[in-house]
């Protein structure tokens, strides 16, 4: 039963990261074309902050309504219940991020001002601003796009989750080859229209299964759902602080820091992408069965199984990495703007972040067995003493290494946190397992 699970979650796992690939070569074509264009300068760093700062509230109300709302969409899979459940949730996702918005918009330049009051030499905060606005119809679009990714994951469809991403960076592209000018306008347009495709290919799969968005939200059943998201949305808001504040410690350290940041991250990224998001996607919906039918036994063998074999698979991988970092950066990077110097440091940017690579591999497999199991609170604590713990680290070796510093800390957080993980969740299925058998 146990074997069977794990080559049904491998061989989906293997599909979705094949099927991955092209999406994630557009998305390095993407970032090769801009890095040419841009290099590591102010310019891009304005649109890195803005793009992440615009997604917070997204990342952190969407995404743990979609942790919850998969497992409940397996539960009542193919019914009318389902489709309610999942209008329901589009309904409420789009009416909290309304409702956050105008807050959040009026917060970004008071967190930037607090944290910068004097500014930063050769900076430009009312660049990040202006693309924030900008960024506002991305904002909702992504929160849709979440939602209805969830829908097909619990579908077990998984295919549109590897394949459509790819025509985010394809509008991205599409954008920069229009607007030649070196401005913010093609990356700010490209990725709204990204946002948009994204969202039409999707939605239009999604209709073919059903949803529905009769009655009212308490008659779709999704507001018990939310309020097991609750917890889930302080852990999301510590995990989605993590890049705010990695990005926050490079804008101080000097131009091009964030830039160096997000070149540095961009393999250790697609391979999180293609392994982490593969395997987070693939292993929930089995957990959430499983759990269903109170199979505990069987769910704790294959919950050790899985972490050893995906934290192998992850050192392996981490390995080929720390050799050939500096070719790889040369190879994707270094051209146009972009300097020998540059690649040097971004190289070792790549090397601080692939070391948490089997970490987040087997911290992933944790999280989505304690989300199955509604263990929402254990998820935000751990996700808070990672994000204490990470930026602590981050800053102080930020100080002394710059950019590669900043992705060692963040390394660091990530591994006390896998390892916190790991041992709640080992701990409450072996309770559980032993009960099961007396």
């Amino acid at each position: 039963m146990v074997s069977s699970r794990i080559r049904a979650i491998l061989g989906s796992a293997a599909v979705f990261s094949l099927l991955s690939l092209l999406p994630k070569f557009l998305a390095l074509l993407k970032d090769v074309v801009i890095a040419g264009r841009f290099g590591a300068a102010n310019l891009l760093d304005s649109y890195l902050m803005a793009f992440v700062l615009i997604g917070m509230p997204v990342s952190i109300m969407v995404v743990a309504l979609q942790t919850v709302m998969i497992p409940a969409l397996v539960q009542v899979e193919g019914s009318v219940a389902a489709n309610r459940l999942l209008g329901g949730g589009l309904k409420l996702a789009l009416l909290a991020l309304a409702l956050a918005l105008p807050f959040w918009i009026a917060a970004v330049p008071w967190v930037l001002q607090t944290i910068f009051p004097a500014g930063v030499e050769g900076r430009n905060l009312p660049s990040v601003y202006e693309s924030c606005w900008w960024l506002i119809p991305y904002y909702f679009l992504n929160g849709c796009n979440l939602l209805l990714y969830g829908a097909l994951q619990a579908r077990r469809s998984f295919w549109p989750n590897a394949l459509i991403p790819g025509v985010f960076p394809l509008a991205l592209l599409g954008s920069l080859w229009l607007m030649p000018e070196m401005a913010l306008r093609p990356l700010l347009v490209g990725t709204v229209l990204g946002s948009a495709l994204e969202f039409v290919a999707v939605f239009t799969l999604v209709l073919r299964g059903g949803v529905s968005f009769a009655g009212s939200l308490k008659e779709s059943g999704i507001l018990s759902k939310a309020v097991l998201a609750l917890p889930l949305m302080l852990g999301a808001a510590m995990s989605t602080l993590v890049p705010v504040v990695e990005q926050m410690i490079a804008y101080g350290l000097g131009e091009g820091s964030v830039s160096l940041l997000s070149y540095g991250n961009k393999v250790p990224a697609a391979l999180n992408s293609l392994l982490v998001t593969a395997i987070g996607i693939v292993v929930l919906p089995h957990f959430a069965q499983m759990l269903h039918r109170k199979e505990w036994h069987s769910c704790w063998r294959l919950y050790l199984y899985l972490g050893g074999l995906v934290f192998g698979g992850g050192i392996l991988v981490v390995g080929c990495g720390l050799v050939f970092a500096n070719l790889v950066i040369v190879l994707l990077f270094e051209h146009g703007a972009f300097s020998n110097i540059q690649s040097l440091q971004a190289a070792d940017v790549m090397r601080m972040y692939l070391l948490q690579l089997p970490f987040l591999l087997v911290a992933m497999v944790a999280m989505r067995i304690l989300a199955a199991m509604g263990k929402t609170v254990t998820i935000t604590w751990v996700n808070a003493l990672q994000l204490v713990v990470g930026t602590a680290c981050a800053y102080a070796l930020g100080k002394e290494l710059g950019a590669a510093g900043v992705a060692l800390g963040t390394s660091i957080g990530t591994m006390l946190g896998c390892g916190l993980l790991v041992w709640v969740a080992g701990k409450f299925l072996s309770d559980q397992s032993a009960k099961a058998e007396i």
